[in-house]
């Protein structure tokens, strides 16, 4: 910090000292703001669930695995107990064939 002085003199015979002081620039010591952003936590993906769902393992835990959906159990040689425009796959009996539009 430094101090300026200045004498000024009037005609009268007055003499006048003005004392300035320079401020410091706040901003040449002040440190960079960094900002970060973070993702909200009541914003995170999450599954939901039909109320049709089956819990499969009786345990209030759901599962999405298509090996694990719960399919009624049919009779192979009786054809009334499969739904019209049913198509499953070999591997799994919860995996069905997309049908054609």
């Amino acid at each position: 910090m430094s101090n300026e002085c200045s004498v000024l003199k009037i005609s009268s015979g007055i003499s006048r000292i003005i004392v300035e002081e320079e401020k410091p620039d706040r901003k040449l010591h002040q440190a960079p703001l960094i900002l970060r952003l973070k993702e909200p936590e009541n914003e995170k993906p999450h599954v939901t669930w039909a109320e049709g769902t089956i819990d499969n393992e009786n345990l209030g835990k759901l599962k999405s695995n298509c090996c694990c959906i719960w399919v009624e159990p049919r009779v192979w040689d009786d054809p009334t107990t499969w739904e019209q425009d049913e198509c499953e796959v070999e591997h799994c009996r919860g995996h069905t064939l997309p049908t054609a539009p």
